[in-house]
């Protein structure tokens, strides 16, 4: 069986199940994880991790910068040399920056997924001038121009691939695909009420925007539960606003994915409103969105980015302008208060993620692109 060597930067966070549901998802091919780091608290990945990174454990602050700003990873170029991969798979442009520094030369395709921020970011120098921001562009240029494959998660991270300067020839969009066998709909007859947004609490998520639909659809007569489902720095200010305007909001932290399933099969709506960040940052795909429709959740969520190809709008949820919380707030209260409208996006939305999402699916049509990608047959 031909072997994968699957790279992230770090292993694994509970933000990237999608990297190990891909790589456990794979039939013909089998995979072997690493990465720069271990995540303290992360997902269970001892099935796919590398023996090499038993040792591996969080690097010193100093450390972690001396690699941000160099990209070497020693037990990179120790796992090819001991077991040279039929192919390398690096997730995130980081990961393939690290594999381009530390596997020289590189004895096998590589293939780099772009999820997001990696390939929206614009890497401009904020004031803590933290090497990874500064040299992040650079970098990204540099990689782009390397004989690597690209997958881009969207439409609009495969265009900000190439006007950053990759060929179009290589960067092909394939869209990591969810798990349909976990999130399934609730059983005949389970109560569906209230708002669920998940996502990290930073600007980009757009929570506040979401919170301000709320008041506003408050002020107007209208009061709906939410509950936030996420962590991050913007959370006190989410908290403060949440207490001045005398919402019914649950903030209920980072929580595992059965969680995340039981929030979503018991609400009405899922919003995830995101918008660009301060640094350029914008959605690649739209994950979640995919994962609610799954379970036969209507979902409003904006046009930022690639979310644009998560979402059926008009037939599967409702798409509205980034940064617009009246137009945010009429969508809401749209799905809220029509049933026949969210009886009819929720039929439609389990139907669409199979089509076009669902995890088996797609991740066959990645393996026969491994095939064409380390020239093989199938």
């Amino acid at each position: 069986m031909r072997r994968v060597l699957v790279y992230a930067p770090r292993v694994l966070p509970v933000s990237q199940t999608f990297v190990a549901d891909q790589a456990r998802q794979l039939r013909r091919w089998t995979a072997e994880l690493a990465g720069a780091e271990r995540v303290p608290g992360g997902l269970p990945i001892d099935d796919l991790l590398a023996p090499e990174m038993e040792e591996v454990t969080v690097a010193s602050r100093f450390g972690r910068l001396a690699r941000q700003a160099t990209r070497r990873v020693p037990e990179l170029g120790r796992i090819v040399a001991a077991r040279p991969p039929d192919l390398i798979h690096a997730h995130f442009l980081t990961g393939g920056f690290d594999v381009a520094a530390s596997v020289p030369p590189v004895p096998c395709p590589v293939v780099v997924t772009a999820h997001g921020f990696d390939a929206t970011w614009f890497g401009s120098p904020p004031a803590t001038l933290r090497p990874q921001q500064w040299l992040h562009g650079a970098m990204r240029r540099s990689l782009l121009r390397r004989p690597f494959h690209f997958v881009a998660v969207s439409g609009f991270i495969r265009d900000r691939l190439i006007a950053h300067g990759a060929p179009p020839e290589r960067v092909v969009v394939h869209h990591t695909g969810v798990d349909t066998s976990v999130f399934v709909p609730p059983p005949p007859g389970t109560p569906r009420h209230g708002i669920v947004f998940v996502g990290r609490l930073v600007p980009k998520k757009g929570a506040l925007d979401l919170l301000q639909a709320v008041a506003r659809l408050r002020a107007e007569g209208t009061v709906v539960t939410v509950a936030v489902i996420g962590d991050g720095p913007h959370r006190r200010d989410l908290e403060s606003f949440v207490r001045r305007e005398r919402l019914d909001v649950e903030f209920r932290g980072a929580v595992a994915r059965p969680a995340v399933l039981e929030a979503m099969q018991g609400a009405a709506v899922l919003c995830n409103p995101s918008r660009q960040g301060p640094d350029g940052d914008r959605e690649g795909f739209g994950m979640v969105l995919a994962e609610a429709q799954a379970t036969g959740l209507p979902v409003v969520a904006t046009r930022s980015g690639g979310m644009v190809d998560a979402v059926d709008a008009g037939r599967t949820g409702v798409l509205v302008p980034e940064g617009d919380p009246v137009a945010l707030a009429a969508a809401l209260r749209s799905c809220l208060t029509d049933d026949a409208l969210r009886t009819r996006l929720g039929a439609a939305a389990r139907p669409w993620v199979l089509e076009h999402f669902d995890l088996a699916r797609q991740t066959a049509a990645l393996e026969y692109k491994y095939d064409e990608w380390a020239g093989r047959g199938a």
